[in-house]
């Protein structure tokens, strides 16, 4: 279980490493070709085409790299988001106080407000 999780952390790291050097390229390369289309104003329009292009690719990688999740059609994420719903909807939808009579005497000093909530939650 250690060794999936590793390898599931390696390729994310390597995945983020990736992107971050394209960046660092992409940054260098626009700044060259912004350079040039003030130098060459009648060929500009192809540099800042090329400018979108990279900023675009590295818009998709990023999106399928980092942002979305690996496993999304592996039968494990499936089966952990079916325990997510399945814990949130058997998870009580109001907060129920104790009965005052349940609560130790300790528990009936620390909770003073106890009234004024129940008088609030309508439970009187």
């Amino acid at each position: 279980m250690h060794e999936e999780l590793r390898e599931k952390a390696e390729k994310k790291v390597k995945a983020k490493t990736t992107i971050y050097i394209l960046a660092t390229v992409f940054t260098f390369a626009s700044s060259i070709l912004v350079v040039l289309g003030q130098i060459l104003p009648d060929v500009a329009i192809w540099f800042w085409l090329a400018i979108a292009c990279m900023m675009l690719t590295l818009g998709f990688l990023y999106f399928f790299l980092i942002l979305l999740p690996y496993n999304m059609l592996s039968k494990e994420w499936q089966e952990y988001e079916i325990e997510k719903e399945l814990a949130s909807m058997q998870r009580p939808r109001t907060s129920i106080l104790p009965d005052a009579d349940d609560l130790s005497e300790e528990d009936r000093l620390e909770l003073k407000e106890l009234d004024r909530l129940k008088r609030k939650w309508g439970q009187e």
